[in-house]
């Protein structure tokens, strides 16, 4: 009798046995690849970028006028005068300092000069139409009266220094009382109604810029736009760049002189162009760009072609249309139909 009961027990252990296995199974936690079979695989989606997009290249310089002087004296002397301070703005031809030269004051001597050869000069014009001198002896004339004419400019030069042009007083160098040589500089003056910026372009990027582009620069919260006027057609032969120019309007003077921006230049723009982000951007072994689209709960791979490139976004000239939802996230175990499962926030 004991045998007989045995052997009934056996088999029921047994079956007791495998279900508390299959329990144990099915209560077991699933792993990643089981999960990622049933759901698909996790991603973030997002509908392809549509709009304007710009290449944005950046370079720096240093700010100055537009136009810059450095005004010096012709002779030798004391600084008498100084009649401008900084930041004056002062007008063409306006005596901004009056020099004493050693040995008295030449422009008394050149005025009597020229004087004395303009009244020449006059009454040979007169004889000659009497026909009492020459044709030589007015040339002759004319010729003293042109030489006394530049030689008072000089003196006058040498005593009033005066501006060029108009502008803003920028830099003083001397004081008065000051004894100076000749041609020592006393002052500059810059035209800051335009700002110039001169930049060094490496020659990867010079191909980009074109005269006419737009260019900004960041001061405090404030954009300022100005455009490039002018690249240089050869490189400097020590750094192998390029000097590009750009002009900024100043006429309320926020930009000053000597002070270092950086320069933005937009050198290419499409306006109502598809893009992406970077990174979701991938390239097969023969060097295809495509990306992985969201199509029907799956991974769609699309060869894409394609455009302007920035630091943030390709341009994508073909393979989408502005209805595209396209993978931004989870790429990196994809495979072209895979089944995904979209946990956008």
């Amino acid at each position: 009798m004991k045998n007989i009961l045995c052997i009934f027990l056996v088999p029921a252990v047994l079956m007791l046995a495998e279900c508390s296995n299959r329990t144990k199974d099915q209560n077991a936690p699933k792993t990643i690849q089981q999960m990622h079979n049933e759901k698909g695989i996790p991603v973030t989606t997002s509908k392809i970028g549509n709009g304007i997009i710009r290449r944005i290249e950046r370079s720096n310089g240093t700010l100055s006028g537009v136009v810059e002087a450095t005004l010096a004296n012709g002779m030798g002397g004391t600084v008498k005068r100084i009649n401008v301070s900084l930041g004056d703005r002062v007008k063409k031809d306006a005596v901004v300092a009056v020099m004493e030269i050693d040995g008295g004051s030449p422009i008394d001597v050149a005025q009597s000069a020229y004087d004395y050869a303009k009244k020449a000069y006059e009454r040979a014009n007169k004889l000659q139409e009497k026909g009492a001198i020459s044709k030589e002896q007015v040339e002759g004339a004319r010729v003293q009266y042109e030489d006394a004419k530049r030689k008072l400019g000089q003196a006058t030069v040498g005593v009033n220094v005066k501006a060029p042009f108009a502008g803003t007083v920028i830099e003083i160098y001397e004081t008065v009382g000051s004894k100076i040589g000749e041609k020592t500089p006393l002052i500059k003056i810059a035209d800051l109604s335009t700002i110039k910026i001169e930049m060094q372009v490496n020659q990867q990027a010079i191909d980009y810029y074109k005269t006419g582009q737009k260019s900004f620069l960041l001061l405090n919260n404030d954009t300022l736009w100005g455009s490039i006027e002018r690249i240089a057609l050869g490189a400097n032969q020590l750094a192998h760049s390029f000097k590009v120019t750009a002009l900024f309007p100043n006429n309320d003077q926020r930009l000053r002189p000597g002070s270092f921006k950086q320069v933005y230049t937009i050198v290419e723009e499409k306006t109502q162009t598809l893009y992406v982000p970077i990174e979701v951007v991938n390239f097969d072994p023969d060097n295809t760009p495509y990306i992985y689209t969201f199509v029907k709960g799956k991974a769609a791979k699309t060869n894409v072609t394609l455009g302007i490139t920035t630091k943030q976004f390709y341009e994508i000239t073909q393979g989408c249309t502005s209805d595209d939802q396209i993978i931004v996230s989870g790429l990196t175990m994809l495979n072209d139909g895979v089944k995904v499962n979209v946990i956008n926030k």
